[in-house]
């Protein structure tokens, strides 16, 4: 239950390009903290009988600002898939829009940040700071990272990627698809 002067205790970040709002950030204490059965990396499908699955982030936000009281979501959580289930043509397709970024850390890092990973979903970025060597590289919110340095991430938690990353010293290639 959301109350008018607060939110519901999500973050969202939504792809960009291609459709869905994800669950990016999980506030504890908040609404849908208590509430427990939220899942970072979760797609948020409706808010209220309102779809939301072809909504910009901005227009999913607005809908879900808007909302009091009961709060309904209906929610998609990916799953596993083998790789047997792509056909030639979408395999084809996603070959296609493959693209890598080479960025050299600065002392403040890379400067973008990661959301996915949890129960096999994929690793997104989250956050391009601004100014920052992954802003500089072409880096974008919604970026789904395929491999760091050339290694896999498919299947990958989080916290594996992120070490990845922080192990990456100089430099990181990333494989993205965006």
């Amino acid at each position: 239950t959301k109350k008018p002067s607060k939110g519901l205790g999500l973050s969202i970040v939504g792809r960009k390009s291609g459709s869905g709002i994800f669950i990016s950030d999980i506030v504890v204490g908040g609404a849908a903290g208590v509430d427990g059965r939220l899942m970072k990396g979760d797609q948020i499908l409706a808010v209220n009988g309102q779809d939301v699955r072809n909504a910009s982030q901005e227009e999913a936000a607005a809908v879900l600002k808007t909302a009091t009281g009961r709060v309904i979501l209906k929610m998609g959580r990916l799953k596993a898939r083998s790789s047997t289930s792509n056909s030639d043509n979408e395999s084809a397709s996603s070959m296609e829009e493959t693209h890598t970024v080479t960025m050299v850390r600065r002392m403040d890092g890379f400067g973008f940040s990661i959301v996915g990973g949890h129960g096999h979903l994929p690793i997104y970025v989250k956050t391009v700071f601004s100014g920052s060597a992954a802003d500089s590289s072409g880096l974008c919110r919604g970026d789904r990272i395929l491999a760091v340095d050339g290694v896999s991430v498919e299947g990958m938690g989080h916290d594996q990627v992120v070490a990845m990353l922080n192990e990456a010293v100089a430099s990181v290639t990333l494989t993205l698809q965006s």
